[in-house]
């Protein structure tokens, strides 16, 4: 018996330098790519967290300052893939199709014209032909620190008025998904039904969409001041889901497992073809709120986001089961810095040891 406890003790201690060893190769290798890759100016943004996961296997990184794997931060538009996730599941819960018609939902003063054939895939993908923000969003002075504070349901209706959607035709737009706010009054309210069906099933007790200003970790702007965080009111459902590194990963391998049956991935030879056709147009094909690119012989997930004082990118490869989020406390931060992690992490077949 003590000589099978000691071949036990000798396993997992193994097992646990192994482990070590995996982290200090990819901190090593991530080190590498901050330095000659893509260079970020730590007097700029002050720190960079980095979650990857490969497979059944998660690591977790800091460089520079003042910022925590544990904090909550503003993750800007990767809002957008959270809000198609919760779309669809809102959909389902009032037993309709994503293809139903947003008219079903929108105030009757919307419902004219080209409005009546707009559907909740094509909000979901870009293709609505809205424009990115109102027009007046685009003049806001940079140095206002919480842009939307006041931009109510009202203001949101009032601009869409003046708008006149083009279905199919591809355009980034805050104010596509900010459609869904109408969606969300009908099954109880986007906070109430983003806790019933994400944060209490899947233990995300930091993904929120109201915080209190003191739990939201301090984020820095472009001239290296201290933001405020934004209350993006009307405009939330684009820009507005506060979350941690924790959380973000666990999203990922929410959707690793249920991208394994997703359609478009079961033809990648047509999906890669898709996305060419896309780019020779400047345009991305998005699906469920992903921009999805080629990275050599991989078909890559990815979406960033960044606000007064904070920035998210993340990047991930369903199939293989590999993904790499990064937070910034600082609006400057790199949104290459994902992609170029996860291209490290695929080429690495064997961690070295």
């Amino acid at each position: 018996m003590p000589r099978l406890l000691h071949l036990i003790f000798i396993l997992f201690a193994s097992m646990s330098d192994r482990g070590w060893t995996q982290a200090a190769y990819l901190e090593k290798q991530i080190n590498k790519i901050l330095e000659y890759e893509t260079p970020v100016n730590f007097n700029l943004v002050p720190g960079i967290s980095v979650g990857v996961i490969d497979v059944d296997s998660t690591y977790r990184f800091v460089f520079g300052r003042e910022i925590s794997t544990e904090g909550i931060y503003e993750i800007g538009s990767v809002t957008k893939p959270f809000i198609a996730w919760l779309t669809n599941k809102a959909l389902q819960h009032l037993e309709l199709e994503m293809n139903t018609q947003v008219c079903k939902f929108l105030p009757d003063s919307l419902c004219n014209n080209h409005w009546d054939s707009l559907t909740f895939d094509e909000v979901i993908e870009h293709r609505t032909g809205l424009k990115r923000m109102a027009p007046w969003m685009d003049t806001i002075d940079p140095k206002i620190q919480d842009p939307f504070r006041e931009y109510s349901l009202n203001h949101l209706a009032s601009d869409l008025r003046k708008m006149e959607p083009i279905p199919g035709k591809y355009s980034y737009s805050h104010l596509g998904y900010a459609l869904t706010n109408w969606l969300f009054e009908k099954v109880g309210g986007l906070s109430s039904f983003t806790n019933e069906y994400l944060t209490i099933p899947y233990s995300m007790k930091d993904t929120k969409w109201e915080v209190d200003q003191n739990d939201i970790a301090p984020g820095y702007g472009f001239d290296r001041k201290l933001q405020v965080p934004w209350n993006t009111n009307a405009i939330k459902p684009a820009v507005g889901l506060k979350s941690s590194l924790t959380d973000l990963m666990s999203f990922l391998q929410i959707l690793f497992n249920q991208y394994q049956g997703l359609p478009a991935l079961q033809n990648p030879k047509a999906l890669k073809k898709e996305i060419k056709h896309f780019a020779k147009s400047d345009e991305y094909k998005v699906i469920d709120g992903w921009f999805v690119i080629n990275m050599g012989k991989s078909i890559v997930f990815f979406h960033s986001g960044r606000t007064g004082g904070h920035s998210v990118s993340v990047a991930f490869i369903p199939q293989m089961k590999k993904g790499v989020v990064v937070i910034s406390n600082g609006s400057l931060g790199s949104n290459e810095l994902s992609l170029l992690i996860l291209r490290m992490l695929r080429d690495s077949r064997v961690i070295k040891s």
